[in-house]
């Protein structure tokens, strides 16, 4: 078979580092990156996701697999539609905005089937609820530790959450 880009393509993975963070920040429009159109997996470690990788992620989210993300501190991106990864079936969100940052980008992920986070405080709660409610196909939810006050309202959010996930095996 004819090696091509639709077969074998060699952009595939999409990785941006801290380090990568300025160079991704002068890039305005995706027209630089336009070879990066069959991404499967991708790695962003920021303090801060540049606009373009949102939108490199958002213009792939049809060919996506995997995503991990490592933000440290608020999005500067701004709120965004819905937008559905519906090829996406693992999702790692480390770091203290991740869950933050997949809120306000407004990510749907119906095909996740793994999802792992760090650790997770009482104000974490609703973005865990949020993103476990529209991702009814999790099997696996894997935390560092999930920590809620002694707050019946975050009790009553998490619980429904999960009984809306029929496919969970592992927590």
């Amino acid at each position: 078979e004819k090696a091509t880009d639709k077969t074998f393509g060699v952009f595939r993975n999409f990785t941006m580092t801290r380090g990568e963070e300025r160079i991704y920040d002068k890039i305005k429009t995706l027209q630089h990156l336009k070879h990066m159109g069959k991404i499967q997996t991708a790695f962003v470690d920021a303090r801060v996701v540049p606009p373009v990788a949102s939108k490199l992620l958002e213009a792939n989210k049809d060919s996506l697999k995997k995503i991990t993300l490592n933000v440290e501190s608020w999005s500067r991106t701004p709120d965004a539609g819905p937008i559905v990864f519906s090829s996406l079936t693992d999702l790692d969100v480390r770091g203290l905005a991740g869950l933050d940052y997949l809120r306000r980008r407004r990510w749907i992920f119906p095909a996740l089937t793994t999802l792992r986070v760090g650790t997770l405080h009482t104000d974490h709660t609703p973005h865990l609820v949020r993103l476990l409610e529209t991702s009814p196909m999790i099997r696996r939810l894997e935390a560092d530790s999930i920590t809620f006050d002694n707050d019946d309202d975050q009790w009553a959010g998490f619980i429904p959450a999960l009984a809306g996930c029929p496919h969970l095996t592992t927590l």
